[in-house]
């Protein structure tokens, strides 16, 4: 009996190769998008699991209070280990230091400078609350010793040529002395939160116990404990610990502990998106994969249950002679599993080939994840069958309910069918007219912050970067030297990459016989700086080498002087170790992302040379960077040159933004694609039923636009109520979405005037074409049979 089925079945494909054809193309890109935002999705959930303890590590995260609370994921120095001695239910504490704000280091061995190196400082008991796996050396011992370092199996073979490198040295460009290889690690997945090519003792920086909140501390609690009682006996040690270590500098001090596998996603501390931004990110994408299915599943239903309703006399025949309703829902079901298994098919071979695409969209690599994992490969045949049995069932129900009398005659209702149709219609075009909402609406947005005045001027400008100590203190030559290129223009230098994170500081105000504590960031930077940027000054002047108490000089932006209520900010004096005094200002200038409000900035002089900015007169950075590179290894011939483009660098700022609108625009593409392809389907099938209508139509006089009106009035309502179904929800849900950001863009009424337009044209051209063909046939053609 089933393979009787089977063959039936196959003869309908063969006879509805078009519907056939279009039925499969639309659930295999349906899937196939599916399984790509899913692989991403999985990817961003899976970090940090696979530490074998994650699920009892912690991390503490710090509150400092003064006018806002300002959480931080850092923490002070805990010596000996004095928190774990407090709470008894914590196993391990673990401390680790970044090695600066980029987290990456530069080693030379033999001469020869190796970069880009993510270097940690940590206690010695990193792989007692971490899975890290030794490949050479003792995990015990391996971090005893000040100088010591382990490095990864990669960076090993990468300086080394092995990893039998057990009392190899290698020096660092910022340590007084060598350090010594006492182990070989395999490498950390990408799916960590930290990033760890080498690991150093933190003992060996001993003034770190001394200063501030600096170090990520994680604690590991003990098993069968209970972890909330835990967890606040940890909250209330550390905090007194934290208050103490300042000695009540703050209003208030507090913390929170995070789970080690929420750290990736759900660390947005300071974003105005919350602290779960990334999270919602993630969370958009797997509803843009639900989305694409659902209309790929509603193109299925559609399709099968047209195609079955122009088959009502082969059923009731089969239902005549014997066949059981059962017998009946059973071929619905076969059918419906056999075109979801192809397309399944077919989606996997076009994942194969779409997914190293996404994996660059998403800076990601997805093909991994894709291949490795065990859970996708459950998840796509359970895919497959959920599909199957979600568009087969409706139809096989509905049309084996009726006798077989009624089937073979056609005498039956098939306006419950025909209203299911038609909902699931408005909801596919809902859905679509949704996503070109959003669409349009990011991509506004995502103008809106290329195209805004961000106070300075960095085009033309590169960063020379990863200075070391010697060629910072050479500054003032290298300068001199440098002004012999003609194709720069000017010249700047500063202790802080620009874009980057500045500095948090607290300063008293001193004025007017008041004094007053305020948090300022902060840039220290060298004359120069401030016109290679291009700031606008809107009083005072900028720093000038010449005068000699520039050096303790201070210039502000706008929104400190605002903040701070300094009406005449240069009669006010600054604190903070030295007194400072006010000689310009400049007009407020975008360091951060747009998501966020301008904060109070101060810059300051200071001599430490870690990047020089270079403005260029024309765009051939390539032949002035071997000139830079020339004169810069006079003074250290060891050096290698790293430079930023500093207008690509502060337009990566918007890269998570224009990933979300890529990847919206791909699945609205998708889900326009999918809608014009089962409207054609749809209106094939609904002309070919209504053949006979149209050919007496025609006899009796019709007209072929009068033919094409009746045929198109049948689908444009539909559209028009998906548009007033869709309008509303896409104006609430950008409107929330633009309220992640301090600077946005407006929601123009054009925005929706615009998709609705479209979303009416498209079915409009689609519905239109097959109606043409049937309003321009031969009426006899469909009515000599009858």
């Amino acid at each position: 009996m089933i393979l009787l089925q089977l063959r039936i079945i196959f003869r309908n494909f063969k006879n509805t190769q078009l519907y056939s054809a279009i039925t499969i193309l639309g659930l295999t890109v349906g899937m196939a998008a599916t399984i790509l935002l899913f692989t991403y999705v999985q990817y961003e959930l899976s970090y940090d699991h696979f530490h074998e303890k994650s699920e009892r590590i912690y991390r503490i995260n710090s509150i400092l209070t003064q006018e806002t609370n300002e959480i931080i994921p850092i923490c002070i120095g805990l010596k000996d280990s004095i928190l774990q001695k407090q709470v008894p239910e914590i196993e391990e504490l673990l401390q680790i230091l970044e090695s600066n704000s980029f987290n990456k280091v530069e080693f030379t061995h033999d001469n020869t400078k190796f970069k880009n190196i993510s270097l940690i400082y940590s206690d010695p008991n990193i792989h007692k609350v971490f899975t890290i796996k030794y490949l050479r050396g003792n995990p015990d011992k391996a971090l005893e010793n000040p100088n010591s370092v382990v490095i990864t199996r990669s960076l090993s073979e990468r300086i080394f040529g092995s990893i039998d490198i057990i009392g190899k040295i290698v020096l660092e460009k910022y340590s007084k002395d060598p350090f010594t290889v006492t182990g070989v690690i395999e490498d950390y997945p990408a799916t960590s939160h930290l990033k760890i090519d080498a690991i150093s003792p933190l003992k060996s920086i001993s003034y770190i116990y001394n200063s501030g909140c600096e170090l990520n501390t994680y604690v590991l609690f003990h098993k069968n404990i209970n972890l909330e009682e835990g967890i606040n006996k940890t909250m209330i040690s550390y905090n007194k610990l934290l208050s103490q270590h300042f000695n009540n500098y703050f209003k208030k001090t507090g913390c929170i502990l995070q789970k080690l596998t929420d750290i990736h996603l759900k660390s947005g501390f300071q974003s105005r998106g919350g602290i779960d931004a990334e999270y919602k990110k993630v969370f958009i994408y797997l509803s843009l994969a639900l989305v694409v299915l659902l209309i790929a599943i509603i193109n299925f239903i559609n399709l099968l249950t047209a195609q079955n309703e122009g088959k009502l006399k082969d059923i009731g025949i089969q239902k005549a002679l014997g066949g059981s309703r059962i017998q009946i829902i059973t071929s619905f079901l076969v059918k419906s599993f056999i075109f979801s298994f192809v397309s399944l098919i077919f989606a996997a071979f076009l994942v194969d080939t779409l997914i190293p695409e996404l994996g660059l969209i998403l800076n990601q690599d997805l093909v991994g994840t894709y291949h490795d994992n065990f859970t996708l490969f459950v998840f796509l045949p359970l895919l497959a069958v959920i599909v199957a049995l979600i568009s087969g069932i409706y139809p096989a129900l509905f049309i084996s309910r009726f006798s077989p009398a009624n089937l073979i005659k056609k005498n039956l209702s098939v306006t419950r069918s025909s209203w299911f149709t038609k909902i699931l219609v408005v909801i596919q075009f809902s859905i679509m007219i949704f996503l070109m909402v959003s669409i349009m609406v990011m991509k506004k947005q995502i103008i809106f912050m290329k195209n805004a005045d961000l106070g300075i001027n960095t085009k033309g400008v590169i960063t020379i970067t990863d200075l070391n100590y010697n060629i910072g203190k050479s500054y003032s030559a290298i300068k001199n030297a440098m002004k012999s290129i003609p194709d720069i223009k000017s010249i700047g230098a500063s202790s802080h990459l620009f874009g980057g994170t500045p500095s948090g500081q607290r300063i008293e105000i001193i004025g007017n016989d008041n004094k007053k504590e305020y948090s300022i960031k902060q840039y220290r930077i060298l004359p120069g700086f401030f016109e290679t940027l291009g700031f606008k000054f809107i009083s005072g002047r900028p720093f000038d080498e010449n005068i000699k108490t520039d050096e303790t000089a201070v210039v502000l932006n706008e929104t400190a002087v605002r903040s701070f209520g300094l009406t005449d900010p240069f009669n006010y004096r600054i604190l903070k170790n030295d007194t400072m005094h006010v000689i310009g200002i400049v007009k407020d200038f975008h360091f951060s992302s747009f998501e966020e409000s301008i904060e109070p900035m101060m810059f300051t002089y200071d001599n430490r040379t870690a990047y020089i900015e270079l403005k260029l007169s024309g765009n051939d950075i390539h032949t002035v960077l071997p000139k830079v590179e020339k004169i810069i290894k006079d003074f250290d011939p060891a050096y290698q040159m790293d430079y930023v483009v500093l207008e690509d660098f502060c337009r990566n700022k918007y890269g998570s933004h224009e990933q979300m609108e890529t990847l919206s625009t791909y699945a609205g593409i998708i889900s326009l694609l999918l809608a014009i392809l089962g409207l054609y389907a749809l209106t094939a099938i609904m002309v070919q039923k209504r053949t006979k209508e149209i050919a007496l139509r025609k006899i009796n006089g019709a007209t072929r636009i009068q033919v094409v009106n009746l045929l198109v009035s049948a689908y444009l309502p539909q559209v028009i109520i998906a548009f007033i179904i869709a309008a509303p929800i896409g104006w609430f849900v950008m409107h929330g979405w633009l309220k992640n950001f301090a600077y946005k863009t407006e929601l123009s009424w054009w925005i929706f005037v615009l998709t609705g337009i479209i979303g009416l044209t498209i079915a409009l051209l689609t519905v239109s074409w097959q109606s043409w063909k049937a309003a321009t046939s031969d009426p006899v053609e469909y009515l000599r049979f009858e």
